[in-house]
């Protein structure tokens, strides 16, 4: 890993609050069988908590996050003539590749271990897999409810490997799937010979051969390309609902279109379809026309592909939604993840769904390396559109978007939640939040500014930000979100 990453990396793992049982922190306690455990331990919690990894931290202190430095230089130790980090992967098993990263920052030394989730098994340390009860270490065996939950995780986890469609002759395949399209979505010249079309699905895992000869279809390959889920009945949630109701509440008339073609078929369709709905008057600038939207592209966009790429593939009973009001749209999905809303802009990257978000990637949809957060951000600052608002619990999460008003209009709960964005953007760009940014964020002049410092006295006496330095002049005051 690069230093600057690591760098990164601990400076997101510090701002945690209250136990994570994905994370860990030490001093310079560096005995090998107690690293062996911990790695064994953090491995299976993250997998639990469907986490892409667990973190063990050398360096800062583990009762308040302090960054003391430390005297072990993981990176470089040996355990006799034997690198450490070969040492310790030996005895592991699924064997894991573990990334150990030793980096200098403020001047203290500080050892970083990237320890991958479990994946189809528990992780052991020399045949005993441990996991972690809030802030202990114990053998996995020894805690029930912890190993079952852990097991029911494992067994979810790859829900885009599972089986859509079993024992499929290969002359039946182009019933349930789109092989051209396939071809056309990665912009490819498509083959004339089907068995090169067959010889690329399953290099994507859209298709596995059976034993007999036919085909199983993943549910990867239905999502993806998929000419009808409502073909298999386990699928048929997995269809993108639009709903769009006549007022502000879901007692108004409504109408419901059904997209039920795969993922990568059908975005730029709803897209389009979503841009018909919100088309607004034309206007010319230096002479070019120029069509606008009552929300902007980028945003519906990211909204959609979040929607789509981080679902619960293994939920029945729900799918993506999108439902479209007179002052909002609301989109939703069943979801394994639950979202911190505070950090959806600089939280650790997460994908619930790993080669779905990266397929989708590769042909231009989503945001392989995170959530898009940043970018629906940046483009609401851009056009002083209001913050969406992220919902999230076990087995949903929902984002709205809403209409522009103006800042006069909007309500107070809108207006903090945009002024916090407005702090953590900033803070990750480096550039500490003023009350000029502020105004320029909502397209306020020089004369507004005792209205946005009320407003940022509110943040304040809420705890939702802080100043960077307390004793600065009024005129000059910065300030970063409460966890920095």
């Amino acid at each position: 890993m690069r230093e600057e990453d690591a760098i990164f990396l601990l400076q997101n793992l510090i701002t945690l609050q209250g136990e994570n049982e994905w994370v860990e922190f030490k001093e310079n306690n560096c005995d090998p069988d107690l690293i062996g455990k911990e790695v064994s331990a953090l491995s299976n919690m993250a997998s639990l908590l469907h986490r892409d990894y667990g973190y063990l931290i050398y360096g800062v202190k583990d009762d308040n996050h302090e960054l003391v430095g430390t005297e072990f230089d993981a990176q470089h130790a040996h355990k006799g003539n034997t690198d450490f980090k070969l040492s310790l992967e030996a005895v592991l098993s699924p064997r894991i590749d573990i990334d150990i990263t030793t980096f200098s920052f403020q001047g203290k030394t500080f050892s970083l271990f990237v320890i991958p989730a479990a994946q189809v098994y528990p992780t052991q340390y020399r045949h005993e897999a441990y996991c972690r009860v809030q802030s202990s270490t114990k053998p996995l065996k020894e805690c029930p409810a912890v190993e079952k939950a852990l097991y029911a995780a494992l067994a979810s986890s790859a829900a885009e490997d599972g089986v859509a469609v079993n024992a499929v002759e290969a002359n039946d395949l182009p019933r349930y799937l789109d092989f051209d399209g396939y071809f056309d979505a990665l912009a490819l010249p498509i083959p004339t010979n089907f068995g090169d079309k067959l010889s690329a699905f399953e290099k994507e895992g859209f298709l596995q051969k059976q034993d007999d000869g036919r085909y199983r279809i993943s549910v990867l390959g239905m999502v993806c390309f998929a000419k009808d889920l409502k073909m298999v009945p386990s699928m048929r949630r997995r269809a993108v609902r639009v709903v769009t109701y006549a007022g502000p509440s879901r007692t108004s008339g409504s109408h419901e279109d059904v997209w039920s073609k795969g993922y990568a078929l059908c975005f730029e369709e709803i897209i389009s379809s979503l841009l018909r709905l919100f088309a607004e008057q034309e206007t010319f600038q230096n002479g070019i026309r120029q069509q606008n939207y009552s929300y902007d592209e980028l945003v519906l966009r990211e909204c959609v592909a979040n929607m789509l790429i981080h679902g619960d593939l293994s939920a029945r009973g729900a799918g993506p939604l999108i439902e479209i009001f007179s002052n909002r749209v609301e989109f939703s999905n069943p979801s394994r993840s639950v979202l911190d809303s505070d950090h959806v802009i600089e939280m650790i990257p997460s994908a619930d769904n790993e080669k779905l978000a990266l397929f989708m990637h590769r042909i231009g949809i989503g945001d392989e390396r995170g959530s898009g957060f940043d970018k629906i951000m940046e483009a609401t600052e851009r056009t002083h559109s209001p913050s969406p608002l992220v919902e999230s619990e076990i087995g949903f999460v929902r984002v709205t978007i809403f209409r522009g008003q103006g800042f006069a209009k909007e309500d107070q709960a809108s207006l903090l939640r945009d002024l916090y964005y407005h702090a953590v953007l900033s803070y990750v760009n480096r550039s500490p939040m003023t009350n000029a940014s502020l105004r320029k964020r909502w397209g306020l002049d020089a004369q507004s500014s005792v209205k946005v410092a009320r407003l940022i006295r509110s943040a304040l006496s809420l705890g939702r930000i802080k100043p960077v330095d307390p004793s600065a002049a009024k005129k000059s005051m910065q300030y970063l979100p409460y966890w920095a």
